[in-house]
């Protein structure tokens, strides 16, 4: 399968953290992953936006349940976002975040 994006991440947004992987080319070739968690808190977000353009991170799915994904997505310093599809009651289930970073 054809690799499309090199610096890919997910996050796992729940309520009062988000928990990300990122996977970049390594330095031999290979690839390497990082993990780290971050507080939803307004804050926090931006140390996550941070830390995710530190990577340049070109591309990220998120997983949330509820209404948790919300502040995330709205943050605008973070994200602009694509759906990938909608549930019942327009709820996102995912989202393909484009990194603005």
């Amino acid at each position: 399968m054809e690799q499309i994006h090199d610096r890919v991440a997910g996050l796992d947004v729940h309520r009062d953290q988000v928990t990300v992987c990122v996977r970049t080319p390594g330095p031999r070739g290979g690839v390497q992953t990082e993990k780290a968690r971050f507080d939803t808190t307004t804050g926090g977000l931006a140390a996550l936006a941070g830390w995710l353009a530190g990577r340049e991170v070109t591309l990220a799915a998120m997983e949330a349940t509820g209404v948790y994904w919300k502040p995330v997505v709205r943050h605008e310093a973070l994200v602009r976002r694509e759906a990938l599809g909608t549930e019942g009651g327009g709820r996102p289930p995912r989202w393909a975040v484009a990194a603005a970073w």
